[in-house]
């Protein structure tokens, strides 16, 4: 699996700033609130193995793009409505496009524990209210869910 994009949850609204593109295939981006939803905070959720050319397609015409943190040494070049940039493998990484952040969020490729798991599978929007975990519980939330709710963990270990 060189590269892995994760679906948009059903229930969610695609980003109307941003689309991403990962060696040409489309990787969902998603938004959420900050700050009492008077901002709202870009994403997307990929897995990569290998070297890939990523392309952000902007709602407008671009005039500057940086990628962070800086150490990663990357730099993004912006073209009328699109910033590209390579990326050696996958990174956590922030491009700010004329003041506004996109967010890309690597997951490394794993598997959940098998006993006394909370799992909430890929793709969709899980409202849970309120989830106490106890000791020796893992939540497990797939890359591409949406989780809304609060967890606590109060005392487990």
């Amino acid at each position: 699996m060189a590269f892995r994009p994760f679906p948009q949850p059903i229930g969610t609204r695609a980003c109307p700033r941003f689309r991403v593109f990962v060696q040409g295939r489309e990787c969902a981006v998603l938004t959420a609130p900050v700050e009492r939803g008077t901002d709202f905070a870009s994403f997307a959720t990929y897995t990569l193995e290998e070297p890939a050319e990523v392309e952000v397609v902007c709602s407008g015409p671009v005039g500057r793009a940086s990628v962070h943190p800086r150490s990663l040494g990357l730099d993004a070049e912006a073209v009328e409505s699109r910033v590209r940039l390579g990326l050696p493998r996958g990174r956590n990484l922030g491009l700010r496009i004329d003041g506004a952040w996109l967010y890309l969020f690597h997951v490394e490729p794993s598997e959940p524990p098998t006993r006394d798991v909370l799992r909430f599978e890929s793709g969709f929007v899980h409202r849970v209210g309120r989830i106490e975990l106890r000791s020796g519980q893992t939540l497990w939330i797939e890359p591409g869910a949406v989780l809304q709710g609060v967890v606590r963990a109060s005392g487990a270990e």
